[in-house]
C-alpha cells in the first residue's frame, strides 16, 4: 500500500522549506509516477511467467559511510559486465513491461537528459565529477523511493531543510517489520526483473545508505554477501558534506535557503553519519552480523593493493569473473599507485563542526581499523 500519509507530510515540508514551485509539483505527482511502476510491475508475471523462475542468490552489497570507495569498487566490480548495473532510466523504470516501452525513448535521449546533481564524486571512470544522465549508472537505493523508504529523500528533496529529522527514513532497520519486510520484498523483485532482463545470475549492488538496514537485507537475502568498505572519518565527513552543499548549489541554489536551515542540515546529517559508522561497528561487537558473512576493507587497501583486495573479494563472495575484468584490475591497481585527488573538499569547520569533535565522535572507528587521529 502507498503510505499517503507520509506522503501528504512530505509535501507540507517541501513546501514549507521552500515555498510552492518545482520541488513540491514534483513530489505532488509522485503518486502517479510510483503507482505507474507498481501497476506495470504486476503486469511483468503474466507477459513474462519466466520470472517466476528466477532467483536472487547470494548478492553481494557493497556498503559503507559514502565517500569510503563504494562507487570506485562497484564500477571497478562490474565494469566488463558479468554483473548487471542498473542504469538511472532503468531505475526510475523496474518494470519489465514497461522498459519495452520506455527503453527506445530512453536510448534516443541517451546523454540529452542530463543534471548536475553531484559534483566532485571520485570515480575509477570518469574525470571526478559525477553527472547525471539517462544511461548514467546508480545506485540501487533509488528503488526504495519507490516504497518512500530511503534516506536519499533527506537531502534529494526539500525535506532536508524541515524542521523535522525524519529519521525514520535514516534508521531503516528499526522500522516496524511490516514495512521493513515490504521495501526488501520490493527490492527482491526489482532484482528478479534486472536479473531476467540482463540475462545474469548474480546481483551486486552498490547500497551504501542501506548500512542502516544491513539487518532487514539479510532478513531478505539470508545468503547475501556483504563487502562493507571502511575510511577515516577525517575524509568522509568533510567530502559527503562538500557533496551536498555542491548539490544544494546547483539544485536550489544557495542563495534560496534559509542559513538556519542550511546549518541545521548539516548538524543533522553530520550526526547521522555518525550513527552510521556507530551502527554498524555496535552489530559488529554484539555478534549480530554473520562473521562469513561480512567483509571489511579499508579505504587505503583500495590505493595501495587494490588487485588483493578484488581477488579477496571474488573468493569470499563465490564471484565468476572474466579473464578481462582480472586483467582489467591488473592496469587500475597499477594506476592506483599515481594516484592523486584532484578536487579539495570544504574543511568540516565551515559546517560548523571541528576535527577534535570528529576524533571524540568518532573515536571508535580511530580505534577499531586503526586510523591516525
Amino acid at each position: 500500500m502507498y503510505d499517503y500519509h507520509l506522503h501528504k507530510r512530505m509535501i507540507r515540508a517541501a513546501w514549507k522549506s521552500l515555498g510552492p514551485g518545482s520541488a513540491v509539483l514534483a513530489m505532488g505527482g509522485f503518486p502517479a509516477f510510483s503507482g505507474f511502476a507498481h501497476l506495470t510491475m504486476a503486469l511483468d508475471p503474466l507477459l513474462y511467467p519466466e520470472l517466476d523462475k528466477v532467483e536472487v542468490n547470494k548478492p553481494v552489497f557493497i556498503l559503507g559511510h559514502p565517500r569510503s570507495g563504494t562507487t570506485f569498487f562497484h564500477r571497478l566490480l562490474t565494469q566488463t559486465g558479468e554483473f548487471p548495473v542498473f542504469e538511472l532510466w532503468e531505475l526510475l523504470v523496474p518494470s519489465l513491461a514497461a522498459r519495452r516501452v520506455v527503453g527506445p525513448i530512453a536510448d534516443k535521449v541517451g546523454s540529452g537528459f542530463r543534471g548536475t546533481m553531484y559534483h566532485n564524486r571520485e570515480a575509477v571512470f570518469s574525470g571526478g565529477a559525477h553527472d547525471t544522465s539517462a544511461h548514467s549508472v546508480e545506485e540501487e537505493e533509488l528503488l526504495f523511493g519507490f516504497k518512500l523508504d530511503t534516506q536519499l529523500f533527506t537531502f534529494l528533496t526539500p525535506l532536508a531543510f524541515d524542521e523535522e529529522d525524519w529519521v525514520e527514513l535514516v534508521f531503516s532497520d528499526h522500522q516496524p517489520a511490516a514495512r521493513r519486510k515490504a521495501s526488501t520484498r520490493f527490492l527482491r523483485e526489482c532484482f528478479k526483473r534486472h536479473l531476467l532482463d540482463k540475462g545474469r545470475t548474480q546481483i551486486l549492488a552498490k547500497m551504501p545508505y542501506s548500512t542502516m538496514r544491513v539487518k532487514s537485507l539479510l532478513e531478505e537475502f539470508p545468503d547475501a554477501r556483504i563487502v562493507y568498505l571502511v575510511r577515516s572519518p577525517f575524509e568522509t565527513i568533510p567530502s559527503h558534506l562538500s557533496l551536498h552543499r555542491s548539490f544544494f548549489a546547483n539544485r536550489w541554489g544557495l542563495e534560496n535557503i534559509d542559513p538556519q536551515a542550511l546549518q541545521r542540515y548539516y548538524a543533522r546529517r553530520y550526526q547521522h553519519n555518525v550513527d552510521l559508522y556507530r551502527y554498524f561497528y555496535s552489530l559488529q561487537q554484539a555478534g549480530e552480523l554473520p562473521e562469513d558473512q561480512v567483509m571489511v576493507i579499508r579505504y587505503d587497501t583500495l590505493l595501495k593493493d587494490l588487485e588483493a583486495a578484488f581477488h579477496d573479494v571474488v573468493a569470499f563472495a563465490g564471484l565468476s569473473v572474466s579473464n578481462e575484468l582480472v586483467e582489467r584490475v591488473r592496469e587500475q591497481a597499477e594506476k592506483q599507485k599515481s594516484w592523486k585527488r584532484r578536487h579539495k573538499n570544504l574543511e568540516p569547520e565551515e559546517f560548523g563542526i571541528s576535527k577534535d569533535r570528529i576524533a571524540r565522535d568518532l573515536e571508535f572507528v580511530f580505534d577499531a581499523y586503526g586510523f591516525e587521529k
